[in-house]
Formats: structure tokens, C-alpha cells, sequence
């Protein structure tokens, strides 16, 4: 196996990993049910979520390695950074939400938060379907 390959393949498997532990968070954060594990749950997952759309986007992450096997999905990588973006500001919001409201004044923020983990949960679908694709088309092409 060229050294190559195995780069790929451990890129893909750090990012599976992560997508693993995210899903974790997730369910932690929609059983959140008081105002202080809402928040901690919040902080957690801003600080997680941040470090893992940095790496997917970072000059030797994900996202320019698939550009670099397989340019046509450069759309899909733009649009997939986009949310990346926007879900980092909405979670901001949701942090700054919670701060301010008293611990029965958290239905909204929650509903907000499902709706937030909803959003997530398919765009991290999308970028695991785009990675089975790349491997099993772009690169396993090669083997």
C-alpha cells in the first residue's frame, strides 16, 4: 500500500471518528434537561464542533482532500463549509440563549437546540456519504 493510501485512510478514519464521538455529544446534548447541563453540554460541544470543522477544512483535512481526489464535489464542499459557519453562529446564540434565561424559561432554547442536532446530524451524513463515495469511486479506483 503506497504511503499515499494510507494517509487517505487514516484522514477518512480520524473523520469517521470524530463523526462517532460527535453523534455522543449529540445525544448527551438533546438529554440536557436543566439550565447548568444545557449549558455545560452547550460549551462542550461549541468547543468540539469548532475543532472538528477546523480540521475538516484545514489545508491537510478533509475537505481539500477530497477536492484533491475528486475536484467535481467542489460545490458540495462549499456548500457543506457554509453550514459549518452557520451552525458555529447559531450555536453562539443558543450559548448566549441560555445565559439568559431562567432554568424554566428553557423550552425554546431547547426546541432550538433539536432543530440545531437535526441540522448536524444530516450535514455529518452527507460528508460520511461523500467520503464512502470518494474511497469506493475516486480512490479505490486505483487499487
Amino acid at each position: 500500500m503506497t504511503r499515499r493510501k494510507e494517509s487517505a485512510r487514516s484522514r477518512r478514519q480520524v473523520v469517521l471518528d470524530e463523526h462517532v464521538t460527535l453523534r455522543e455529544m449529540i445525544a448527551l446534548l438533546r438529554a440536557a434537561n436543566t439550565k447548568r447541563e444545557v449549558a455545560e453540554r452547550l460549551l462542550e460541544f461549541s468547543a468540539a464542533l469548532k475543532g472538528h470543522f477546523a480540521g475538516e477544512e484545514a489545508i491537510d483535512g478533509f475537505y481539500p482532500s477530497v477536492l484533491l481526489a475528486a475536484p467535481r464535489h467542489a460545490a458540495l464542499l462549499a456548500e457543506l463549509a457554509e453550514q459549518h459557519a452557520a451552525m458555529l453562529v447559531e450555536l453562539e446564540q443558543l450559548i448566549e440563549a441560555v445565559d439568559a434565561r431562567t432554568a424554566s424559561d428553557l423550552v425554546g432554547v431547547r426546541k432550538r437546540i433539536a432543530a440545531l442536532c437535526d441540522r448536524l446530524e444530516l450535514h455529518e451524513s452527507r460528508e460520511h456519504e461523500l467520503i464512502l463515495e470518494v474511497m469506493n469511486t475516486d480512490i479505490g479506483a486505483s487499487d
